[in-house]
């Protein structure tokens, strides 16, 4: 009878070798640190994938096609875990080291009848299943984990909600103060807003009888002004016209004096001559007179009438 075959005898179990202060173990299932959360300091598990999911992702990742490759992977649920961190080059190629030195060490302890085990042929890779060990271990760690992760997030119910009623009662009585304040500080604005509107309204309805009544008194200036200049045009016309006239006769008047009494002069010049004549002659009698002073008077009566 073919015995049970299992995947590690007792014999080839041998102690984890430290590498780098951590056993082989550790750095094949991955070690998980207590942590606490930032918001209320509830402890948390802080997990690292393991080498078997990483060895799981590059295979994934190796048979893309070429067109593929380039595309970023996603991030792995460890990467989704909070307190996780990228791990370096240097981690990296140590984890690598640890997964050659195991998979020697599995190599030459294993035992003949492998080859016909459930596991399937030699060319099939022992960690694309999950029927080993560690991947038992594996899958009941992540069971555990997820039911950890389960209770950690009923465990954290009750105290986000008590933190949200809190919160939200510290908002109000933060807030309140500070809305009563600005409505109060609204309706008095308001107010003198009323105030300042009831007061522009009647500037403007002042500052539109001014201009109406300046317009009415632009207006009358205007016509008065229209009037004025046109009074003014209309006499400056006429002076003008009489001051020709006047010029006009100036020039004519002497021509016309002379027209019109040139023979009346001629005529008082002779009988000024006349005049002068019979005067002489007069004279000349009064003097004969008063020479013959015993003359009669009818004589001089004659004398006088002649």
């Amino acid at each position: 009878m073919a015995r049970a075959k299992q995947p590690f005898s007792a014999k080839t179990k041998k102690a984890p070798m430290k590498v780098g202060g951590r056993s082989v173990k550790n750095a094949m299932l991955g070690s998980t640190k207590p942590s606490r959360s930032p918001v209320l300091e509830v402890p948390t598990m802080r997990t690292r994938p393991s080498p078997t999911d990483r060895e799981h992702q590059r295979m994934r990742s190796a048979v893309k096609p070429r067109h593929l490759k380039t595309k970023t992977a996603l991030p792995s649920k460890a990467a989704l875990q909070p307190g996780w961190r990228q791990r370096t080059e240097r981690q990296k190629e140590q984890l690598r080291l640890l997964q050659e030195m195991d998979q020697d060490l599995s190599d030459e302890e294993g035992t003949p009848d492998d080859a016909e085990s459930e596991v399937g042929s030699d060319d099939e890779d022992v960690w694309a299943t999950d029927l080993t060990l560690i991947g038992g271990n594996l899958e009941e760690e992540e069971e555990a984990e997820e039911s950890r992760h389960e209770a950690l997030i009923d465990s954290l119910k009750k105290p986000f909600a008590a933190l949200s009623v809190q919160m939200r009662s510290e908002m109000v009585q933060v807030l309140e103060p500070t809305t009563q304040k600005i409505k109060s500080t609204n309706q008095e604005t308001m107010m003198k807003d009323e105030q300042i509107k009831a007061e522009l309204a009647a500037l403007h309805a002042y500052a539109e009888n001014l201009q109406s009544d300046a317009e009415e008194r632009a207006t009358g200036l205007k016509d008065v002004m229209t009037d004025s200049q046109a009074m003014l045009k209309r006499l400056l016309k006429e002076l003008e016209a009489q001051y020709s006239a006047r010029e006009q006769l100036r020039v004519e008047l002497p021509q016309r004096l002379e027209d019109l009494y040139g023979d009346m002069v001629v005529s008082l010049e002779e009988q000024t001559e006349s005049y002068d004549n019979e005067a002489r002659k007069f004279v000349l009698k009064a003097k004969k007179i008063y020479e013959k002073s015993k003359v009669s008077t009818t004589a001089w009566k004659q004398m006088i009438a002649i």
